[in-house]
């Protein structure tokens, strides 16, 4: 019989045997493993956090002005150049969550191009030939929109054109006054799309949706006028109701027409 101390014993005993000075590295490393780990989860914390923490909470923009534009257009056949034929702007107090409907802005535009309105045009926009011809052509009332802008001070504030679509700054603007040669100020080549934000707040949205379907989908009532004040008005108030969601319109929304 083998009566040998067996040699791993011993080193079960080590720690209560130990000089100080091995028992205080032993529990120096075993702090600093702790603190590590520790320090790996706060940093996992923060990165769960970060994205939160950089969202605005705030409202970033004063006003939010609801554009809406009618051009000169066939049934059934592309013009060269789709005139801009009448302008309508309503301004939204983001701070006040109000329409501001004593500063609307509204202008007919009188075409150069193709100056007598087509049938069709006349049919889908219900502008009448007299309401154009007697209007200004549209870089006289660009310059009408700076004036507006000043005189009801929210020029100098925080604010963004809000559209239902891309076609009337993308498109029409755009090309109108590149043929015109007509520089547009920087704050017409900027604009959020309020179909976007539709979508972004709402589960489901039926394909190809329009205005009607927006203001369906959030229970407001269509108004009866098809003038472009109305439309305008109608974007203003699908932007009130997505507010109410605790929608937030942001700056990473905002979308630049390159010229």
């Amino acid at each position: 019989m083998n009566t040998q101390t067996d040699p791993a014993k011993p080193k079960k005993m080590m720690n209560a045997n130990a000089p100080s000075f091995f028992i205080n590295k032993m529990h120096q490393k075993k702090e600093a493993i702790t603190q590590n780990t520790s320090k790996i989860e706060e940093e996992s914390k923060k990165e769960q956090i970060l994205p939160n923490l950089l969202q605005p909470t705030e409202p970033i923009f004063d006003f939010l002005l609801a554009l809406h534009i009618e051009a000169q257009c066939e049934k059934n056949n592309m013009l060269d150049l789709q005139e801009i034929i009448e302008i309508s702007i309503v301004p939204i107090n983001i701070k006040t969550g109000k329409i501001e409907e004593n500063c609307i802005f509204h202008s007919f535009v009188k075409p150069r191009l193709h100056k007598k309105l087509t049938a069709y045009c006349k049919e889908v926009t219900e502008i009448a030939q007299y309401q154009v011809d007697s209007a200004s052509e549209l870089e006289e009332v660009l310059k009408n929109i700076d004036v507006y802008l000043k005189h009801q001070k929210i020029y100098e504030k925080e604010f963004c054109f809000l559209t239902c679509g891309e076609w009337g700054l993308m498109s029409c603007l755009k090309k109108e006054s590149k043929v015109k040669r007509i520089n547009l100020p920087e704050y017409l080549q900027k604009f959020i799309d309020i179909k976007e934000c539709y979508q972004k707040t709402m589960k489901s949205c039926p394909p190809k949706f329009r205005i009607g379907d927006m203001l369906q989908g959030l229970h407001c009532t269509k108004r009866n006028e098809t003038d472009g004040i109305s439309d305008s008005m109608e974007i203003a108030e699908i932007a009130l109701k997505l507010m109410e969601k605790q929608f937030l319109f942001t700056k990473n929304m905002v979308k630049t027409v390159k010229l």
